[in-house]
């Protein structure tokens, strides 16, 4: 146990770098994990459609258009939705190749893999982040109507997180939640620009 507590503080693990990238487009539940998954890649393509059609609709109806990206709530959203993205287009070329018998295809689409990574270890925290945040302080049903693009971007973003834990086959590295971190830094730095400038937004961040 400690021995690999070490290793997981060992400097190098700050890198998004693994030796078998190929888990960065297999499920922990397939069988066999040495080919593309057909119905992990109907999960990885049904999420991001959901989540990219709600992150439209999260645009189209907001009231101040020009203020949507001054939220956190939108920039996590947002970060859910690229991570997604790029984790199904993954799967779907390395899919492709491998029935085209192309499987040195593959390898072109595993170069993407450290922005994914990187990506899906800031998505995580932040969207559990911002649900709890939301929920539990900002929410308050007297004065705020509950609509359903609200639980869009509040709490199906941390459900999302959450079943991607536990369906996804790549690792999580101690040492990497300095991404979130540099996250949170620049979004604090962007909204201290963004005051500076003069800009003023609705009462509450999320």
């Amino acid at each position: 146990m400690f021995g690999n507590l070490w290793s997981q503080l060992s400097l190098k693990n700050f890198l998004a770098k693994h030796d078998n990238p190929y888990v960065f487009i297999s499920s922990q539940w397939q069988n066999d994990k040495s080919v593309p998954n057909g119905k992990y890649l109907i999960y990885r393509i049904t999420v991001t459609i959901y989540l990219f059609l709600t992150w439209l609709l999260s645009i189209v109806l907001d009231n101040v258009v020009d203020k949507w990206p001054i939220y956190l709530t939108n920039w996590g959203y947002t970060t859910c939705t690229l991570q997604s993205l790029l984790a199904s287009l993954m799967l779907l070329g390395s899919y492709v190749s491998m029935r085209r018998g192309k499987g040195e295809l593959i390898k072109t689409f595993w170069k993407a893999y450290p922005v994914y990574w990187i990506l899906n270890t800031i998505a995580t925290p932040t969207a559990f982040g911002i649900t709890t945040i939301y929920w539990s302080i900002i929410y308050d049903p007297k004065k705020m109507n509950f609509t359903a693009i609200n639980f869009f971007v509040h709490g199906s973003n941390s459900l999302v997180m959450f079943f991607d834990v536990w369906i996804v086959c790549h690792p999580i590295k101690l040492l990497h939640f300095i991404y979130p971190i540099i996250f949170g830094v620049f979004y604090v730095s962007f909204s201290a620009v963004y005051f500076v400038a003069g800009g003023t937004a609705s009462p509450g961040w999320f």
